[in-house]
C-alpha cells in the first residue's frame, strides 16, 4: 500500500523492496501512515455523465415493454467491468484514471479483487489506451476529457463463462466533456480507428415485444464468436438496450438459463 502511493518509485524499485525485509519495513514506516481509501478515489461526479457502470435488470422496470421506441440491442459480456478515463491537466500533461468498479487502481502493483493480478492495468497496457486517449485529446483540443468503459474478460474472471485464453476488453460507453455519452454505434467507428474491441451490436433497431415472458426467453442462447476467441458455444449471459433517441438510457435482460448454470 505505500508504494503504491508512489507508481513512479514502485515502477523502478517495487521489485527491490518486496525481496528486502528491511527496506519493505523502511518503506513502510516512511510512507505506511497515511492510509488511501482507493474506494473513495473513485472519481464519483468529476467528470459529468460518467458513473458507476450498473445496469437495471428488466424485472424491475417491466413497464419498459410499453415503449415503442427503437432499441440497440447488444451483448452483455461476463466479466469485471474496467473504467479508464484521461484528463488534461496542461498543454502536455495529462492524469490517467484506471478503476475497477468501485476502486481506483494507483498502480499495476495494487492488489484488486482477483488478488496481486491486476487485470485493470493489465488492459490498460495491452491496448495502450492512455496512449490512445492522449492521441484523442490532441486531436480534439477543446476536449478537457475522456473515458471509456467496458468489460475485461479473462480466463480468471467469473470462471471464464467465454472460454478465453487471453485477457480482453470489450468497451460498451464512450463518455467525452464534448459530447457527453455517445450511441454506441457512432462510438463503435470510433474504437475501430483505436483498435478497441467492442461488444457485439445485435439489432440497432430493435423494437420490444409486448409479451414479458417471450423478451425474457430471447436472452437465451450462445454469445457472438467475436467475443470468445472464435467459440460458438459459449452460453450468453443476456443482452443490453440503449434507447437509440437517448445514449444515457439502458437496462439489461439476464438470461434465465444461463444465471441456472451459473
Amino acid at each position: 500500500a505505500a508504494l503504491a502511493r508512489h507508481p513512479k518509485f514502485a515502477k523502478k524499485y517495487g521489485k527491490t523492496v518486496k525481496k528486502n525485509k528491511f527496506l519493505k519495513w523502511f518503506f513502510v514506516l516512511l510512507w505506511g501512515k497515511k492510509k488511501i481509501d482507493n474506494a473513495k478515489t473513485w472519481p464519483v461526479g468529476k467528470f459529468p455523465g460518467v458513473s458507476k457502470t450498473d445496469q437495471e435488470r428488466v424485472e424491475n422496470m417491466t413497464w419498459i415493454l410499453q415503449d415503442k421506441t427503437p432499441f440497440i440491442k447488444t451483448e452483455k459480456c461476463d466479466g469485471s467491468s474496467g473504467t479508464y478515463i484521461l484528463e488534461r491537466k496542461g498543454t502536455k500533461k495529462f492524469e490517467f484514471y484506471v478503476c475497477s468498479r468501485n476502486v481506483r487502481m494507483d498502480s499495476e502493483d495494487q492488489e484488486c479483487f482477483y488478488g496481486s493480478h491486476n487485470y485493470y492495468w493489465e488492459i490498460a497496457k495491452k491496448y495502450l489506451i492512455q496512449e490512445k486517449m492522449v492521441q484523442w485529446l490532441k486531436d480534439n483540443p477543446e476536449a478537457k476529457w475522456v473515458c471509456w468503459q467496458g468489460e475485461i474478460c479473462a480466463p480468471g474472471i467469473q470462471k471464464n463463462p467465454h472460454h478465453l485464453k487471453e485477457t480482453h476488453f470489450y468497451c460498451f460507453h464512450w463518455t467525452d466533456s464534448l459530447n457527453g455519452r455517445l450511441d454506441i454505434r457512432e462510438a463503435k467507428e470510433k474504437w475501430k480507428k483505436f483498435d478497441m474491441e467492442v461488444v457485439p451490436i445485435i439489432d440497432e433497431n430493435y423494437i420490444l415485444p409486448d409479451d414479458f415472458e417471450e423478451f425474457k426467453r430471447s436472452a437465451d442462447g450462445v454469445y457472438n464468436s467475436s467475443v470468445c476467441e472464435g467459440d460458438s458455444s459459449c452460453s450468453r449471459e443476456g443482452y443490453v438496450y440503449y434507447k437509440t433517441t437517448d445514449p444515457t438510457f439502458s437496462f439489461k435482460n439476464v438470461s434465465r438459463e444461463y444465471l441456472a448454470k451459473h
